[in-house]
This record gives structure tokens, C-alpha cells and sequence, in this order.
């Protein structure tokens, strides 16, 4: 009998259990290692823009019941380094930077589309307005804005942003599309943040809409008085 034979595949049978167990054993601490890893990660923080209009404006209106008229307001357009989901801010000169884990509720661009025209329409309270389309009515002012700059500085606690105004008059009653006046203009804004968040940064944004819309109706009127638009 050799003895020697049965040793060494005694050995080999203990080495292989002993492996065996090894593997799981690194598996089963890997596997806890992953748990407690996601575990430990936070549930994504969603912000919302907070109104602009909606009767909570807090600049007082410009209108006047004599001048009212049909408006149309185009879309509200932001500059493509603020299109994001990530809520952005400026954190030094020429670098951009995200609030950690943080995230808009809605694309940004939309929200402060849709808010932009409330706030509008707490500005003119007398005017009929509309975006996007008036559908059977033709409006007598048109007013397009352009966010050429939209920068969040944090480490200055403001944002700073300039708007160009672009305001079409019809020149008829009821308008044509060539008997139009047109303006244009750039305004500066700068908006302080009170808090040193995602959320100041929000209420500092609804804030801007509102002097934004402010200037707009400003325009609109400064244009002068507008037909009033026929179906």
C-alpha cells in the first residue's frame, strides 16, 4: 500500500475545502461590503423652480387698464451652458460646477419658461396673454427675451444676468404681419442669493423672473399703445 499516495490526496482534499470556503467567505464580505456601500448613499436631492407669478410677484405692476392688448410672449431662451438637470452654479472664473447629488425637478429651460410667462401676466393683469400660440385671436405685441447670460457666482452670492428684450408692435388694427415697430433692448440684472444653497439659488432664480418680466412689461408699454387684436 503507499501511504504516500493517500497523504497526498488527503492534503489535496483539505487544501480544496479550505479554497472553497475562502471564496465564499470573500464573496459573502464583498456582497455585505456592496450592501452597506448603497446603503450609504443618499436618495437624489429634487429641486424645484419656485413661482415667479401667480399673484406672489413681489414688484408691483406696470399696466394700466387703458392700454391693454392682446400679447403673445415667445418662449424664454437661457443659454445652453444652463441646460441641465444638474443644478449649476459658477465657481470661479470660466469653471462651472454641480451641486452635489442635486437636480432639478423639471429641465430648467421649462420651468423658467413657464414661469416667466406668469410672472408676465402679473405685470400686465388688464392684458390677455398667451405663449407659444393665440390661436384665433391675432396679438398686437409680440415680446421675445433671450437670456444672452445667466451665470450663478457663488462665491459672490449673486446672479448676474443679461437679457436682450426684443418687443414686435402691430402698427394696425387688426394687425398685419408686415405693419410692425420693432425694439430692442439689453438690460443688466443682479440678483443676490440669500442662501448658500440649491434652494437659495432657486428663490434667487424666481426672483430674477420677476425683474425680468418686470422689464419686459416696461418695454411692452414703453412701445407704445398697442391695438387692441381682432379674431
Amino acid at each position: 500500500m503507499n501511504f504516500g499516495l493517500f497523504a497526498c490526496r488527503g492534503h489535496y482534499r483539505l487544501a480544496k475545502r479550505v479554497w472553497r470556503s475562502g471564496i465564499r467567505t470573500g464573496c459573502l464580505i464583498g456582497l455585505t461590503g456592496s450592501l452597506i456601500s448603497c446603503a450609504s448613499i443618499p436618495d437624489p436631492a429634487l429641486i424645484a423652480l419656485l413661482p415667479a407669478g401667480g399673484g406672489g410677484t413681489t414688484t408691483p405692476a406696470v399696466t394700466a387698464r387703458d392700454t391693454a392688448g392682446v400679447l403673445l410672449v415667445r418662449r424664454l431662451n437661457i443659454p445652453e451652458y444652463m441646460m441641465s438637470r444638474r443644478v449649476r452654479f459658477w465657481a470661479d472664473t470660466g469653471y462651472l460646477a454641480e451641486w452635489p447629488n442635486t437636480y432639478w425637478a423639471e429641465r430648467i429651460e421649462t420651468g423658467m419658461a413657464r414661469e416667466f410667462v406668469a410672472a408676465v401676466r402679473d405685470q400686465l393683469p388688464e392684458w390677455t396673454i398667451c405663449d407659444a400660440t393665440c390661436g384665433e385671436m391675432k396679438p398686437g405685441v409680440i415680446v421675445k427675451v433671450d437670456l444672452i447670460r445667466l451665470d450663478v457666482v457663488r462665491g459672490e452670492a449673486r446672479i448676474k444676468a443679461t437679457a436682450e428684450i426684443r418687443v414686435a408692435t402691430a402698427l394696425t388694427s387688426p394687425p398685419t404681419p408686415t405693419a410692425t415697430n420693432e425694439s430692442s433692448l439689453n438690460s443688466l440684472f443682479s440678483v443676490p442669493i440669500a442662501a448658500d444653497t440649491a434652494q437659495g439659488q432657486a428663490q434667487a432664480m424666481a426672483v430674477l423672473l420677476q425683474e425680468l418680466a418686470r422689464a419686459s412689461a416696461t418695454a411692452i408699454l414703453s412701445s407704445g399703445t398697442p391695438p387692441v387684436a381682432h379674431p
